[in-house]
Parts: C-alpha cells; sequence; structure tokens
C-alpha cells in the first residue's frame, strides 16, 4: 500500500476545508458537467514516479498560451497529509471518516473549481491530480461501498459522469525502470514492484470510463510529455462552427495594430472587409467597438463581447465566448473583426480566415495568434499591387479549416 506520510497542519488549507465539505445540492452538483462547450475536466492518475508534476506545468504553459483558462486541482489526499490527517492510524472509524471526508472535500473542490470556470467567460480546462475513483485504490472494496453509500454517489457518478477523459500515467518503474527515482518526492517510498502494483490497481478503478487513455513509460521523458500533449488535443478540441469565420489584415509577422490603431490605410482593404462582411454579424471585442470611427457598422449585426459589466448602444453585448457563439447559431456566415484577444479565443471555434497580407512589417503591439498549417488549407490567394492610394502590395487570402 502507498504510505503517506503525517505532515504539520497548514491554516489556510483549514479555511478552505471547512468551506469545500459543506454539501452542495443535487442543482449545484449540476450544475458542474464534465463537459461544456467552454470547460473540459480531466483527471490525471497514475502510479508513483510517473511524471505527473512536471506533465502538469506543461499542461497548464500550453493551454494558457493559446488562451485557455487552466485550472489545476492539487491531490487532495496531499493537501490533507499537510493538514495533519493520518491515513496510516490503525482505528477504522477514524480512517473511515478520514477517507471519505477526503473523497467529499475532491468532489467539493472540483464543483466549485466548475463553476468559477463557468463564469470565466474563456474556454476552460480543470485538470484533476487525481480524481474521486483513485480512493478506491487503496481500500478494500467493502470500505469503497460503505464510503459510496455514505456519501449518496455510485461509481457510474464518480467515475463516468464527472470527466470528459482520465490519463491514467504509467509509472516510470513500467518500461523505464532506469529513471525510477525516490529523491523527487519525500512522501514516497515504495520499491519499483510495489509502485508497479500501485499503478495496475489505480488503472483497474477507472477501467469503464468511456474515454480512459492509458499513457506508457518512455526511456524519454520528452516523448511521454508530447504524447500526453497529443491526446489532450484530441480530447478538448472544442466544437467547430461551420458558420464562424476571422477577418483581419496583417504584417508579414501578423502584426494586427499598433496603439488601438490598425498597422496602415489602405482603402482597397477597407472596400475588401465591407464587401466580404455586409449583410452579415460581425463579432468584436469592446476595444475594437470603441476605436470604430462610426458605430454601429452599417448593414451588419453588431456583436460586442466585453468581460466588464457593461452593455454598449447601438449593437447587442454579451459578456462570453458562450453566450456569442450562441447569439451566431442558425446563421449562414459570421465574423470575428478583431482584436487580439478576441482572435486568440475565438480562433479554435473559427473554420474560415479571410486574412489581408501586407508585404511589409509594421512597429505593433498586438498580434494574430499562429496559424498552424496542418490545420488550415489556403483555397484563395489573390495578389494586388500597390498604387497611389494603397501604399502596400498584399494578398487577399481564404484559408479553410482542414
Amino acid at each position: 500500500m502507498l504510505k503517506k506520510t503525517k505532515k504539520v497542519c497548514c491554516p489556510v488549507f483549514v479555511e478552505l476545508l471547512s468551506l469545500c465539505l459543506k454539501k452542495l445540492t443535487l442543482f449545484e452538483r449540476a450544475l458542474t458537467l464534465k463537459s461544456t462547450r467552454m470547460v473540459t475536466k480531466i483527471v490525471l492518475t497514475g502510479g508513483p514516479c510517473a511524471g505527473k508534476s512536471t506533465i502538469l506545468k506543461r499542461i497548464k504553459e500550453k493551454y494558457e498560451k493559446i488562451g485557455w483558462a487552466v485550472y489545476m486541482l492539487p491531490e487532495s489526499a496531499t493537501l490533507f497529509i499537510e493538514a495533519g490527517a493520518n491515513f496510516l492510524t490503525s482505528d477504522s472509524k477514524l480512517l473511515f471518516e478520514t477517507e471519505k471526508s477526503k473523497l467529499q472535500f475532491q468532489l467539493a473542490m472540483e464543483d466549485y473549481m466548475a463553476q468559477i470556470a463557468n463564469a470565466s467567460g474563456k474556454p476552460a480546462l480543470i485538470v484533476c491530480d487525481r480524481g474521486a475513483m483513485d480512493t478506491a485504490a487503496y481500500m478494500d472494496r467493502s470500505v469503497w461501498q460503505r464510503i459510496q453509500i455514505a456519501i449518496g454517489m455510485n461509481e457510474t457518478a464518480l467515475r463516468d459522469d464527472r470527466y470528459a477523459a482520465v490519463l491514467h500515467i504509467c509509472t516510470a518503474a513500467k518500461g523505464a525502470e532506469d529513471f525510477y527515482t525516490l529523491l523527487n518526492n519525500k512522501c514516497r517510498s515504495e520499491s519499483p514492484e510495489v509502485a508497479r502494483e500501485v499503478d495496475d490497481r489505480l488503472l483497474a478503478v477507472w477501467k469503464g470510463h468511456p474515454n480512459l487513455h492509458v499513457i506508457q513509460a518512455e526511456i524519454d521523458f520528452e516523448d511521454k510529455i508530447k504524447n500526453v500533449l497529443n491526446t489532450l488535443d484530441q480530447i478538448i478540441k472544442p466544437v467547430k462552427m461551420k458558420n464562424l469565420s476571422m477577418i483581419a489584415a496583417v504584417g508579414q509577422n501578423l502584426e494586427l495594430g499598433y496603439k488601438n490603431q490598425l498597422l496602415c490605410h489602405l482603402p482597397i482593404d477597407l472596400k475588401h472587409f465591407k464587401t466580404i462582411t455586409s449583410g452579415h454579424t460581425v463579432l468584436m471585442g469592446d476595444r475594437t467597438w470603441e476605436s470604430l470611427p462610426k458605430k454601429p457598422l452599417p448593414n451588419r449585426r453588431n456583436i460586442v463581447i466585453t468581460l466588464d459589466d457593461v452593455e454598449f448602444p447601438d449593437c447587442e453585448t454579451v459578456h462570453s465566448i458562450e453566450d456569442a457563439l450562441k447569439l451566431i447559431e442558425g446563421e449562414e456566415e459570421a465574423f470575428i473583426m478583431g482584436g487580439a484577444t478576441m482572435y486568440k479565443l475565438f480562433l479554435p471555434y473559427a473554420n474560415k480566415l479571410y486574412l489581408t497580407r501586407i508585404a511589409s512589417q509594421f512597429t505593433a503591439d498586438v498580434y494574430f495568434p499562429a496559424i498552424n498549417d496542418e490545420e488550415w488549407t489556403l483555397t484563395e490567394d489573390e495578389f494586388v499591387a500597390k498604387d497611389e492610394k494603397n501604399e502596400y502590395d498584399l494578398n487577399f487570402q481564404t484559408l479553410i479549416r482542414r
């Protein structure tokens, strides 16, 4: 059995525990789905020395970089140990209450964080360092059944209904034994043989989840990390909106603007923008709306997206990506027209890009997000030479998501 050592109590944790152990109503729990169009909740589990800590950091770095809100929930057992809980007690009644309370804390922590993620207005990823079913790997089946009865939830609710996916990260003791170590975790004392046994037990309690992925140990740990990130990409791909397009003018380095102004004045591009978007819906951030010389843009439905608690006149105002996407359902085509934050947040949902590629480099403080050539196909590319009214050569390009 994996040993859990006793540590000094953390005062902040005691406050958090008292809050989270308040039982949520069934209605509140119903609001914390495992996955919506905006929020995805997953579990990282696995045996000792699997590299979870490093993998968690890399997940956070990757998805925050592309505009996601990422919430990393710590391992509840570690928090309990640091608070003074003793999982090695011989008092069976005390151990039962400790394990039950730890599970309730895990569920409440996940549920409250899901409410925060839903309110963020961004695509959100909740990553749980171990999930509800991990508790079952460390006790007899009869005790686990008693805990389920005590909290009023069965295994389907605890395993299948709570998480969009489970990634089991295999211990280094399975296939990368030379890298198995106890030095980087003072709570760890398992031999490689025990580590393999723990890994097997953890995998067994999660079997049956409809989206369980097993990440094997690799000699090259970087390959293991890439495997996790690639798997996550497939799991949490946002639902693409076939009618959602983006339109932007960019410089050679994807420059968008400087000090809330366009890169340059190109009448031919303004005419192109009007031709493409006229008769359709345009969506923009509040700064883009405020920068418009004439509001609203005529012959177009104007939607402004802001996280502030304000309403703008002469347009429709929404306060989240989810609300914006709902407004354009059923439309033939709608366009994200800026600014940089809106391009970044909506790019995962877009199906078409209309880019004016200006043949020059510019001083800029905002940029269009990087475009992955593996995800997009260039379908149109029209060259337009500079003239007396337009200072730069440019290309009108259309890209369709593959």
